[in-house]
Protein backbone atom coordinates (compact mmCIF):
# COMPACT_ATOMS: atom_id res chain seq x y z
CA UNK A 1 0.00 0.00 0.00
CA UNK A 2 2.80 2.43 0.91
CA UNK A 3 4.59 1.65 -2.34
CA UNK A 4 1.41 2.48 -4.31
CA UNK A 5 1.13 5.86 -2.58
CA UNK A 6 4.82 6.60 -3.17
CA UNK A 7 4.49 5.62 -6.83
CA UNK A 8 1.44 7.89 -7.18
CA UNK A 9 3.31 10.82 -5.65
CA UNK A 10 6.33 10.18 -7.88
CA UNK A 11 4.10 10.06 -10.96
CA UNK A 12 2.29 13.28 -9.96
CA UNK A 13 5.58 15.11 -9.37
CA UNK A 14 6.78 14.03 -12.81
CA UNK A 15 3.63 15.44 -14.40
CA UNK A 16 4.06 18.72 -12.54
CA UNK A 17 7.66 18.96 -13.71
CA UNK A 18 6.58 18.51 -17.35
CA UNK A 19 3.85 21.10 -16.86
CA UNK A 20 6.37 23.60 -15.45
CA UNK A 21 8.79 22.89 -18.30
CA UNK A 22 6.06 23.29 -20.93
CA UNK A 23 4.77 26.47 -19.24
CA UNK A 24 8.28 27.97 -19.39
CA UNK A 25 8.67 26.93 -23.04
CA UNK A 26 5.29 28.47 -23.98
CA UNK A 27 6.26 31.68 -22.17
CA UNK A 28 9.58 31.89 -24.04
CA UNK A 29 7.84 31.33 -27.40
CA UNK A 30 5.28 34.07 -26.68
CA UNK A 31 8.05 36.50 -25.73
CA UNK A 32 9.93 35.64 -28.95
CA UNK A 33 6.91 36.41 -31.16
CA UNK A 34 8.25 39.96 -31.52
CA UNK A 35 11.01 38.50 -33.69
CA UNK A 36 8.34 37.49 -36.25
CA UNK A 37 10.32 34.42 -37.35
CA UNK A 38 8.46 31.86 -39.48
CA UNK A 39 9.81 29.07 -37.24
CA UNK A 40 7.63 30.38 -34.38
CA UNK A 41 4.39 29.73 -36.28
CA UNK A 42 2.68 26.50 -37.28
CA UNK A 43 2.53 25.84 -41.06
CA UNK A 44 -1.26 26.32 -41.03
CA UNK A 45 -1.15 29.68 -39.20
CA UNK A 46 -3.78 31.67 -41.10
CA UNK A 47 -3.85 34.96 -39.18
CA UNK A 48 -0.62 36.34 -40.62
CA UNK A 49 -2.37 39.48 -41.93
CA UNK A 50 -3.78 40.31 -38.51
CA UNK A 51 -0.63 39.36 -36.65
CA UNK A 52 1.61 42.07 -37.97
CA UNK A 53 4.84 43.19 -36.43
CA UNK A 54 4.45 46.43 -34.53
CA UNK A 55 7.40 48.74 -34.18
CA UNK A 56 8.69 48.85 -30.64
CA UNK A 57 10.56 52.13 -31.08
CA UNK A 58 7.94 54.30 -29.37
CA UNK A 59 5.88 57.41 -30.13
CA UNK A 60 6.69 61.07 -30.48
CA UNK A 61 4.05 63.66 -29.57
CA UNK A 62 4.67 67.32 -30.37
CA UNK A 63 2.25 69.92 -28.98
CA UNK A 64 0.68 72.42 -31.39
CA UNK A 65 1.21 75.43 -29.13
CA UNK A 66 4.00 77.89 -29.92
CA UNK A 67 7.17 76.80 -28.19
CA UNK A 68 5.53 73.43 -27.59
CA UNK A 69 7.35 70.49 -26.17
CA UNK A 70 8.05 67.16 -27.77
CA UNK A 71 7.60 64.05 -25.67
CA UNK A 72 8.89 60.61 -26.55
CA UNK A 73 7.25 57.54 -25.04
CA UNK A 74 9.02 54.20 -25.27
CA UNK A 75 6.93 51.19 -26.17
CA UNK A 76 7.07 48.25 -23.74
CA UNK A 77 10.01 45.94 -24.39
CA UNK A 78 7.76 42.92 -24.88
CA UNK A 79 4.66 42.95 -27.00
CA UNK A 80 2.65 40.47 -24.93
CA UNK A 81 2.04 40.45 -21.19
CA UNK A 82 0.86 36.94 -20.30
CA UNK A 83 -2.13 36.78 -17.97
CA UNK A 84 -2.60 33.00 -17.86
CA UNK A 85 -1.62 29.76 -19.58
CA UNK A 86 -4.04 26.83 -19.69
CA UNK A 87 -3.19 23.44 -21.15
CA UNK A 88 -6.04 21.76 -23.01
CA UNK A 89 -3.92 18.73 -23.86
CA UNK A 90 -0.23 17.92 -23.66
CA UNK A 91 0.18 19.54 -27.11
CA UNK A 92 -2.24 22.49 -26.99
CA UNK A 93 -2.18 25.53 -24.71
CA UNK A 94 -4.36 28.64 -24.49
CA UNK A 95 -2.56 31.84 -23.54
CA UNK A 96 -4.53 34.86 -22.34
CA UNK A 97 -2.41 37.96 -22.81
CA UNK A 98 -2.42 41.72 -23.25
CA UNK A 99 -0.99 43.17 -26.48
CA UNK A 100 1.01 46.06 -25.02
CA UNK A 101 1.87 47.48 -28.46
CA UNK A 102 -1.83 47.80 -29.34
CA UNK A 103 -3.31 49.62 -26.37
CA UNK A 104 -3.27 46.61 -23.99
CA UNK A 105 -5.87 44.84 -26.10
CA UNK A 106 -6.81 41.40 -24.76
CA UNK A 107 -5.68 38.55 -27.02
CA UNK A 108 -6.00 34.79 -27.04
CA UNK A 109 -3.02 32.84 -28.38
CA UNK A 110 -3.41 29.17 -29.21
CA UNK A 111 -0.07 27.43 -28.94
CA UNK A 112 0.64 24.00 -30.40
CA UNK A 113 3.53 21.74 -29.53
CA UNK A 114 5.35 20.39 -32.58
CA UNK A 115 8.12 18.03 -31.57
CA UNK A 116 9.92 19.77 -28.72
CA UNK A 117 8.94 23.29 -29.81
CA UNK A 118 5.84 25.35 -29.03
CA UNK A 119 4.48 27.39 -31.95
CA UNK A 120 1.68 29.89 -32.49
CA UNK A 121 -1.27 28.20 -34.19
CA UNK A 122 -3.87 30.97 -33.87
CA UNK A 123 -4.19 34.56 -32.68
CA UNK A 124 -7.44 36.31 -31.79
CA UNK A 125 -8.17 39.74 -30.35
CA UNK A 126 -10.86 39.63 -27.69
CA UNK A 127 -13.33 42.49 -27.97
CA UNK A 128 -13.96 44.31 -24.72
CA UNK A 129 -17.52 44.33 -23.45
CA UNK A 130 -18.76 47.89 -23.50
CA UNK A 131 -21.33 48.38 -20.76
CA UNK A 132 -23.96 50.96 -21.51
CA UNK A 133 -26.73 52.36 -19.39
CA UNK A 134 -30.18 50.87 -20.07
Amino acid sequence: MKSAICFGLLLASGLLADDATDRAAVTQTVFRLDENQPALFTPDFSDAAEFRRVSSAGTVVISKEPFGEATFTLAPARRFAIQSIRFLTAEVALVDALDQHNGNARVLLIMKKEGADWKLASYKRIAEDKKTAP
